[in-house]
């Protein structure tokens, strides 16, 4: 019983210190010589805990966790402090041997001292990275494309096609030789083609360069058109009601009230007429009035005017005694 209890006891210390050296490890290296940054990969795929990170070939530091992060596998990596690397910095994936482990190759660009450097807590984008070119990658692509039903479209899609095509043969040749006319055609229009292709690029780049207004033409359009909408209806709910106000109207054409209508419109139509060729005679008597006053009026009263009397009548003396006024005031 004791011999079983020292084994139980050993193998229970056994496993602490394992699990200790365990958390060591996953916990990264010293913090106090090495800068942790995370790199973005679409995929690590059977990366080991505590995998090498390789700088331009040298070893510079480690793998210390690995996190998922929506679609993204998010590896923070601790590098050596003495290690620059700077934002243009590329990281993959990669294996010396077929079946070795993978590890975190950095590539820098060493012809850029004056790029700006990655310090802790920055990223390197998943544009800056690649996935592994392993084994098991190739072999989990080709699984997805077996199981994931493509074969099996591609399959039904040829069955569709050899459906659709006529099973006369020389209907399924005429079918191939205006097939082939057609494509000779094109190809001897390219140019046609490659003027619509650039006609067609100058239309979605000025589509490209109105973005903003044509993003505001969708935002707006459809509260207007409704507007638009609402004033149509009220155009035809109007014109409805003038057909209802207009229908009293109606009874005036009818007899016997047409008869008295008409007499009132010719007996009004000789004013109408004279009012409308009053503004035609006004500048003639206008005229008339400027010369009455400029070449009578005006010279009689700014000179000594004269009246000559040619023949007067006397009236119970009426007439001598407006001579004798006239000459006393030497108008006469």
């Amino acid at each position: 019983m004791r011999v079983v209890r020292w084994i139980a006891t050993i193998t229970l210390v056994a496993a602490v210190l394992a699990t200790a050296g365990c958390a060591a490890v996953t916990g990264g290296a010293d913090r106090s010589t090495t800068y942790r940054i995370a790199i973005e990969f679409s995929n690590v795929l059977n990366i080991p805990s505590g995998a090498r990170v390789l700088v331009d070939g040298v070893r510079s530091g480690t793998l210390a966790d690995v996190t998922l992060h929506g679609d993204l596998a998010v590896a923070d990596v601790d590098v050596d402090r003495d290690v620059r690397l700077t934002k243009s910095t590329r990281a993959e994936l990669r294996q010396e041997t077929l079946l070795g482990d993978l590890y975190i190759a950095l590539t820098t660009q060493r012809d850029s001292p004056t790029e700006e450097a990655l310090v802790g807590g920055d990223r390197i984008p998943l544009s800056h990275t690649s996935p592994p070119d392993n084994v098991e990658t190739v072999m989990l692509s080709v699984s997805e494309f077996l199981n994931g039903g493509l074969v099996g479209r591609i399959q039904t899609s040829l069955a569709e096609v050899n459906a659709a095509l006529p099973s006369d043969k020389g209907e399924l040749s005429a079918l191939a030789k205006n097939a082939t006319r057609q494509l000779i055609e094109v190809g001897q229009n390219t140019d046609r083609l490659e003027q619509i292709i650039v006609r067609g690029s100058g239309i979605v780049q000025t589509l490209a360069d109105n973005r903003k207004t044509i993003e505001r033409a969708f935002a707006v359009g459809p509260g207007r058109f409704g507007k638009m909408q609402e004033m149509f209806l009220s155009l035809v709910g109007l014109i409805s009601d003038l057909r209802i106000l207009t229908k009293p109207g109606g009874a005036l054409l009818a007899e016997p009230t047409y008869s008295d209508l008409k007499a009132m419109l010719s007996t009004v139509d000789p004013w109408l007429i004279e009012i409308a060729n009053s503004d035609r005679s006004l500048g003639v008597n206008a005229v008339a009035v400027r010369d009455l006053i400029a070449r009578r009026i005006v010279p009689f009263l700014s000179g000594r005017g004269e009246i000559d009397f040619t023949q007067t009548t006397d009236l119970q003396g009426r007439a001598s005694a407006l001579t004798d006024v006239l000459r006393g005031i030497g108008v006469v």
